[in-house]
């Protein structure tokens, strides 16, 4: 965000940058699959933009990795032709489940029951805050190679970057994860905690104090 402001005229002395923070979350611990299976999660809103579509194009690729599941949490009724493209893509694939939304208290329930989250935006996200939300939770993120998402997450660190749209790439990262849990387990390991809504607010405060001051001066 602060390269694409700069890069459209505005002053680079005029700009903070400073991440999100995120409210702190209840700790549930990781709770592998009985079956062995290896989780997915997408959360966010089912949108084109979101690339929701390229997900599901990659696990129907995924046919011979029946140890698989997709679970995909999001309102359907906000674009219900885009969200009857998804169900048609999914087609009955067993592995494949639609879950709706869930209350913000509940995320850490959601995520002690994921074992990847996926961000496949196809366009510049300003950081979703459920990258965070992931990496405060332990859960390791596949995203696609793109400005706010590669800032939070490093390649083979804590998770996976693909070329944006591409859903060969992106298939190919979900097979890597599913066949090889010492990775997964070694992303998980590296998440990195993310600050909280508290200091988020303090260090706007201090950049707001800091223009008074300026301002106050300069009359």
């Amino acid at each position: 965000m602060e390269e694409l402001l700069v890069a459209n005229g505005l002053h680079p002395d005029k700009v903070v940058h400073s991440r999100f923070g995120i409210r702190p979350q209840p700790h549930e611990s990781h709770r592998p699959d009985a079956a062995g299976r290896v989780r997915i999660g997408f959360i966010g809103g089912l949108s084109e933009h979101k690339g929701t579509h390229l997900l599901i194009s990659a696990v129907t690729r995924l046919q011979s990795l029946a140890q698989l599941e997709l679970r995909i949490y999001g309102r359907t009724d906000l674009y219900p032709a885009y969200f009857e493209k998804l169900r048609s893509l999914a087609d009955g694939d067993e592995r494949i489940h639609f879950r709706g939304t869930f209350e913000n208290d509940l995320i850490g329930q959601v995520f002690a029951e994921l074992d990847v989250l996926v961000v496949p935006s196809i366009w510049y996200e300003n950081t979703p805050l459920v990258i965070y939300s992931a990496q405060a939770a332990g859960c390791p993120v596949i995203a696609s190679n793109l400005g706010g998402m590669s800032e939070v997450i490093e390649h083979e660190k804590n998770g996976l970057l693909f070329a944006p749209g591409d859903v060969t790439a992106l298939a190919a990262a979900i097979e890597r994860l599913a066949n090889d849990r010492q990775l997964l387990e070694k992303l998980s390991a590296n998440a990195v905690p993310p600050k909280s809504i508290s200091t988020y607010v303090s260090e706007l405060e201090a950049i707001y104090h800091s223009v008074l001051e300026v301002r106050c001066r300069q009359k």
